[in-house]
C-alpha cells in the first residue's frame, strides 16, 4: 500500500478542474461551521475557560487565507511538472 501512494505521488499532477476550487471552498465553509460550533460549546463547558466568542471575520479570513496558499502551492507544483 504503501508503495501505491509513493507511485502515486510520481505521476504528473492532473490539471485543476473547477470542482477542485469548489470542494476547497465546501471544505473551508464546514471547516467555518465546526470551529464555530466547537468554539460555542467550549465557550458554555466550566471545565474551560472562557474567552468569549471568536471574530467570525478572523477565523474565515485565516481560512481564505489557508485556501489561497493550498491553491498556490498546487498550481506551483503544476507548472514545476510542466517545464522541465
Amino acid at each position: 500500500m504503501e508503495m501505491k501512494v509513493y507511485l502515486d505521488l510520481l505521476k504528473e499532477p492532473r490539471p485543476l478542474s473547477q470542482l477542485d476550487l469548489k470542494k476547497v471552498v465546501v471544505t473551508s465553509k464546514k471547516t467555518l461551521v465546526a470551529a464555530s460550533e466547537y468554539t460555542r460549546l467550549s465557550s458554555r463547558s466550566p471545565g474551560w475557560p472562557s474567552h468569549g466568542e471568536p471574530d467570525d471575520y478572523h477565523v474565515q479570513a485565516a481560512i481564505s487565507e489557508i485556501s489561497k496558499v493550498v491553491v498556490s502551492q498546487m498550481l506551483n507544483l503544476r507548472s514545476d511538472t510542466s517545464n522541465p
